[in-house]
């Protein structure tokens, strides 16, 4: 195994006392060890190939996914994985293994064993211990696997071909459709030149996962453009599968991203959607490793993704069946509906924006969405993130910054015996912060931040809100809206996810045999080396 811990290669016993074990170091695994190892959370992650891709992920990266990725400190999308391992190296909780394959996988009530080994082989294979398993290894993925799950949907036969081009003179705001017959395409214009065509090829014209011929390349390309060899950043065959996992955790183990749900690329959320898996998953793990949740919040990640994940995988089959008709027909009424939708702000958003997220707020799990029989729209869903004036000294910053990494309690224009009153309730608030919608200089007051609206933002966003409470969980997904009076039923409501004091598993393990180092054994369990 290579080993790499904050930059460095060649560590022994990198996986002493880990408490997560993150498999597969592509952008959601990189992600989630961010994550985790942000928040105190001891991560090892293993990657069975030698190095990180170079790869770019996204050409137009959403808004949400530039969240996700500003909260793991990257504010760069492109060559993504190679920036994330970076930042990796930054955090001392986190350590790397390339060329590490995972063998196999058993788990025990407390724990779970892994074998892990060198991809070639010619080294014994080595038992680690840990509280829990993320298995972020693709669509391919051994984890998936050894734990038996299987997945739900269907499989195109058809195959596309995406080319990601530099120097490209495109530069419009939207994906754009085009209605040849003989090979539908679409063109999503990037940043900085960059630029991602998807052409839907015949039969015979190019195998799944072979290399493209260039000339292959050229020839689809010359309506659009002249390509030079140079000027081809990455080409790739493949089919797409619209699939989802019978279930996103088993045990002490948990599937994420493509290793649990795979969709065509028309709705461009692939990765986002495996970024938000793991933002919504590693707070959670990291809640209940530390003591101050239980494992029925773990139980959330399943019923609060698998919605969303539903209703994305769904939406990208439907745009696929738009985007990529063979019929001349339905292509040009499709073109003339993307024009006419383009001068809508929904037509913005989605098209020229690339929000095509379909609604699905969360309403199972984590949070509080009926209160009196109300359910406010804004619960289940992520907060909205305006710039505001933060303190005294009036410093413009974003919403997320004055939040903080945990639970926060935004007070909406609420008075001090409100406050008082939820105080004494104690819903989860690692920070209170107070909106001022009459004062252009907020004060801190004691145990509260004050912010004030900068630019009209947190106005349009929580002005309808007055005299009300919104309690922000630490993925930034809304759990609660209520008033005063309701403080003590969102904390009731809350505490079997949230307030159980227990203890950390790797402090108290269930039995005296558990051995949380790593340590070599001649091969995993017979019968279980996959």
């Amino acid at each position: 195994m290579t080993v790499a811990s904050s930059g460095r290669r060649g560590l022994r016993d990198p996986c002493a006392h880990s408490q997560v074990l993150v498999v597969g170091a592509g952008p959601v695994g990189l992600t989630a060890a961010h994550l985790l190892g942000s928040a105190g959370v001891r991560v090892l992650l293993v990657e069975r190939n030698a190095d990180v891709g170079d790869d770019a992920e996204a050409v137009t990266p959403d808004d949400e996914y530039l969240r996700i990725l500003q909260r793991a400190g990257v504010n760069e999308a492109i060559h993504l994985e190679r920036v994330l391992l970076a930042a990796l190296a930054q955090l001392p909780t986190v350590e790397t293994s390339f060329d590490t394959r995972l063998f196999s996988l058993q788990q025990r009530t407390d724990r779970v064993r892994a074998w892990l080994g060198p991809t070639a082989g010619g080294q014994a294979a080595a038992a680690l211990d840990v509280p829990y398993v993320l298995g972020c290894d693709g669509d391919r993925s051994s984890v998936r696997e050894l734990l038996g799950i299987p997945m739900q949907g269907r499989s195109c036969p058809d195959v596309w071909l995406v080319v990601d081009t530099l120097d490209d003179p495109h530069d419009q705001a939207y994906g754009m459709r085009h209605r040849n017959p003989r090979h539908p395409a679409v063109v999503v214009p990037g940043g900085g030149g960059r630029c991602r065509y998807e052409f839907r090829l015949r039969p015979g014209e190019c195998a799944p996962g072979a290399s493209p011929p260039f000339t292959l390349v050229r020839e689809l390309l010359r309506p659009y453009r002249e390509i030079s060899v140079p000027q081809v950043e990455r080409v790739v065959a493949s089919t797409s599968h619209a699939l989802l996992a019978d279930r996103l955790r088993e045990g002490r183990c948990f599937l994420l991203g493509n290793a649990a749900h795979m969709m065509p690329p028309f709705a461009g959320q692939g990765l986002s959607s495996g970024l938000q898996d793991a933002v919504n998953l590693c707070w959670k793990v990291a809640e209940v490793l530390t003591g101050r949740a239980g494992d029925p919040l773990l139980d959330t990640y399943d019923t609060e993704r698998r919605p969303s994940l539903q209703a994305v995988v769904e939406r990208s089959v439907r745009l696929g069946d738009v985007a990529m008709t063979t019929s001349t027909a339905r292509a040009r009424l499709r073109d003339l509906c993307v024009r006419t939708a383009l001068r809508t702000s929904w037509g913005n958003r989605c098209f020229g924006e690339m929000r095509c997220r379909p609604d699905a707020p969360v309403r199972i799990g984590a949070v509080v969405p009926s209160l009196r029989g109300r359910t406010d729209p804004l619960v289940g869903t992520a907060l909205p993130l305006p710039m505001v004036l933060h303190g005294t000294a009036r410093r413009i910053t974003r919403l997320d910054k004055v939040l903080g990494p945990g639970w926060s309690l935004l007070g909406a224009g609420v008075s001090e015996d409100d406050w008082a009153t939820v105080e004494e309730a104690g819903p989860p608030a690692d920070r209170r912060v107070d909106l001022a919608f009459d004062d252009p200089a907020p004060r801190d007051t004691s145990g509260r931040i004050g912010i004030a609206d900068a630019d009209g933002g947190a106005h349009a966003a929580f002005s309808r809100l007055t005299e009300r409470f919104i309690l922000v969980r630490p993925d930034r997904l809304v759990a609660a809206v209520f008033d005063a009076e309701d403080a003590e039923g969102v904390t009731l409501h809350l505490e079997r996810f949230a307030l159980q004091p227990l203890p950390n598993p790797l402090d108290t393990p269930a039995t005296s045999t558990a051995a949380p180092v790593l340590a070599a054994v001649s091969s995993p369990p017979s019968g279980e080396l996959s």
